[in-house]
């Protein structure tokens, strides 16, 4: 049985991969998201939840988009 911090490292690992057939040349994007909660301080009187990373490409005329985890400051 793993323990929880190398589950939770095998996690973290995992969402830097990319999905089959995603590009190697692909846009790194920095968001901040909303979270929809009407009373959520950080949303109402900043740019919301975040910096997080995501991997940004072109297949055809749909854009595709990875999470690929939590940007470091």
């Amino acid at each position: 049985m793993k323990s929880r911090q190398n589950r939770k490292k095998d996690v973290l690992e995992g969402q830097w991969q990319l999905p089959l057939g995603a590009p190697r040349e692909h846009a790194k994007r920095i968001e901040y998201r909303r979270c929809g909660d009407r009373a959520c301080r950080t949303c109402r009187e900043g740019r919301g939840h975040g910096p997080y990373l995501y991997a940004v490409w072109r297949e055809g005329k749909t854009v595709k988009r990875k999470y690929l985890g939590k940007a470091r400051p």
